[in-house]
Parts: structure tokens; sequence; C-alpha cells
């Protein structure tokens, strides 16, 4: 709720303000409003596709069917629903992304915060860390951390965190710097209070705006490497349906039926495309010169 000033008018709260500027932003909102129907329909995919019979269940004499009604968008070379599986798909790759950048997030932000919090030698210690962590290209690190776990939703998740964590810490880490020498956080010093209260509840609120734009594109990055990582055959472990996978799968009739790795790309495609464009307006929205 806004609260009142002086004068009796209500002002909005940060949170309403960051929201009305990023309303102005059609591409924006349509980024959000295309990404939020496509995890509307993952999310309620069970209520209207059978997932035994449509997504899992292999019926070879009805591989490789064209559109009609019973399929809307053909079969694969399974003989599964193309359109079920591209469905559960989503659930599938918007639940990797998701997880994976909050886990990220989270895990690099306190990493980052503590850093730029105290500075000094265990700043350089842990940036030195973080540094030899993005010296890897991220597909490898992550392909070496999946040979040592092994495959599986989990075991990707892991493995892509790991290679983001680094970026979320910096990013934290220089909005930290900037903010550990304001003066609410000299008062909340001098009144006694805890490191950890102090980051917790005046850094990292404070600092979490750039962070925010950088997990909101960070998603669509995350489903393009787990899509990578399953094409390699080194994600999802087949009848699960995910977008890499199904392009994997795909290949092998692509010259006869092309749709095979057309419609999965294409979802990958448009996903990535909508958490891009809701980034770029939060960035704007997120950044007070712009108001």
């Amino acid at each position: 709720m806004g609260r009142k000033n002086q004068d009796g008018v209500k002002k909005r709260s940060q949170a309403q303000e960051v929201w009305m500027r990023l309303r102005k932003n059609r591409q924006a909102m349509l980024g959000l409003a295309v990404f939020l129907v496509i995890a509307a329909a993952a999310l309620t995919a069970p209520l209207y596709i059978n997932y035994e019979e449509q997504v899992v269940r292999q019926d070879i004499s009805s591989r490789l069917l064209p559109p009609s009604g019973e399929h809307p968008l053909g079969t694969d070379s399974l003989g599964r629903d193309m359109l079920a599986r591209l469905i559960y798909g989503a659930r599938i790759s918007i639940t990797i992304g998701l997880v994976t950048a909050i886990s990220a997030l989270t895990i690099g932000g306190l990493i980052g915060a503590v850093a730029g919090f105290y500075g000094g030698r265990l700043d350089n210690i842990i940036m030195r860390i973080m540094d030899i962590f993005l010296s890897m290209p991220s597909i490898l690190l992550a392909i070496a951390v999946i040979a040592a776990l092994g495959s599986g939703i989990v075991n990707i998740m892991i493995s892509v965190a790991i290679s983001y964590i680094p970026i979320y810490a910096r990013v934290i880490r220089s909005s930290v710097l900037s903010i550990r020498s304001r003066e609410y956080i000299e008062s909340a010093r001098a009144i006694g209070t805890g490191d950890l209260r102090i980051i917790c509840k005046h850094i990292i609120p404070n600092a979490i705006g750039p962070v925010i734009v950088q997990a909101t594109l960070g998603v669509g990055e995350i489903i393009i490497s787990a899509a990578g990582l399953s094409f390699l055959g080194l994600g999802i472990e087949p009848p699960l349906p995910e977008w890499g996978k199904m392009l994997s799968e795909g290949e092998e009739v692509i010259r006869t039926m092309p749709s095979q790795v057309v419609y999965p790309g294409l979802c990958i495609m448009i996903t990535v495309l909508s958490l891009n464009l809701l980034g770029d307006g939060l960035r704007d929205a997120l950044d007070p010169r712009l108001k």
C-alpha cells in the first residue's frame, strides 16, 4: 500500500513506481504476457493432457503423422503427440530456468554481499575464486559437473547454477560497494546492529535491483544451456520431454520431417525472447534516471 505524505496525498511505494514504469513499456508487457501464457499452459497441463497416453506412450504405427484434429502438431518419430510433449517440455525447461536462477542468485548474492561488505583480504580471496570459475567456459564447467554427478534434472540445475553463481556474486558485490558507506548503514552499525542483519535487511534489499534484471535475463540463458546439455545427451533422460532433448531426437528425421526440430526450436526462441524483453523493461523501470 502507498503511504501518505505531509499534504495527505497518497504516495506510491517503490514497487508500485517500478510497476507503473514497467507498464508503460509495451515490449516488456508483451514479453511478460507471452511468458505468463507459456507458464500457465505448462502449469495446467495435467488438467487437459494425459501424460501416460500422449506424452510417454510409444506407438510406432502413428509415427511422424502430419498435423490433424487428434494431433494438432503431428507426432514424433515414436508416435507421441508433439503438442503434448512441447507443453510438458515447457514445465521442465521453465522449472530448470527458474529454480536454477533463484538458487544461483541466492548463493551468489550472499557471497557477493559478504565480499563487498567486509572488503579487504576476504573480498580479494572470494573474488579470485569467482574469477577462477568465470575463466572456465560455462558449458564445459556444466559438462564436467554432470560427468561427475550424472545426468538428471537436479544435476543439470546444480551444474548450470555453479557457472552462474560468480556472475551474480560480482553484480551484487559492485552494488554493495556503493551502498556500504551510506548513512543508514552507518546508523545501523552505530546502534549495534549485527553484520548479518545489516547484510540481509539493509544491504541486499537495496542492491537487489540490478540482480533482478540479471536473473530475469539469466533464466532465458539457463533454458538455452539446459537445452544444449540435453541436445548433447548430457541432460534429461528419455522419455521425459524437454525441448533440447526433442531437438536431438528430431535431428534424425530433419530432412523428411523438419517440423520435429522447428517446433521445439521455436518454443525455446519465443520463451527466451519474452524473458529478454521483460528483462530489458525491468532494467529501464528500475533505473531512477529514466523516471
